[in-house]
């Protein structure tokens, strides 16, 4: 957690920091709204009520933004779902197929600590890899007129045409 006050909460990936009495309290102080996901606002009940509830705490979620994928795995649990990890879980961050990192860095990985905190905390984003189309086995043929067929990535335009009564093909 990188917030300075000691009751302060995360917005997940985005980095905003919130008083802590703002999570759950029906307004979304931070822009993915994470302060009121039911699983925020449930471990945060369960830190008030310490020694009460015998459940387990879990790492805030993460704001997982588009194009961006999030996995984690715990050491004696395997794969677990990243709303619920448990302590010593670690999270592997990387970009979604057709999406490219906005950085030099591909991936990242951080741990849940026992303070509820994913550490070391680091941002991520992805951009689109727009107009790009990769080359893919496929049982579908290509159908090319008046052109060249290129096996590497290339900007990308279609036609769509249609028959005419008359049986003769016409571009619409």
């Amino acid at each position: 957690n990188r917030c300075k006050e000691n009751d302060a909460y995360q917005c997940g990936l985005e980095g905003k920091c919130i008083r802590g009495a703002q999570v759950g309290d029906g307004v979304k102080h931070c822009p993915s709204g994470s302060d009121e996901h039911p699983e925020v606002v449930q471990a945060k009940r369960i830190r008030q009520n310490k020694g009460i509830s015998s459940e387990p705490v879990f790492c805030e979620p993460l704001n997982v933004p588009q194009g961006v994928t999030a996995t984690c795995s715990h050491p004696q649990l395997g794969e677990v779902d990243c709303s619920k990890a448990p302590a010593n879980t670690e999270i592997t961050i990387k970009c979604a197929k057709y999406f490219r990192p906005s950085s030099r860095i591909n991936r990242i990985n951080m741990k849940c600590s026992d303070d509820k905190s994913w550490k070391p905390f680091r941002d991520f984003s992805c951009q689109p890899e727009c107009g790009l189309i990769h080359k893919r086995k496929s049982n579908a043929t290509e159908l090319i007129v008046s052109a060249a067929n290129s096996p590497a990535l290339f900007p990308w335009h279609g036609e769509i045409w249609r028959e005419t009564e008359d049986g003769k093909m016409e571009i619409i």
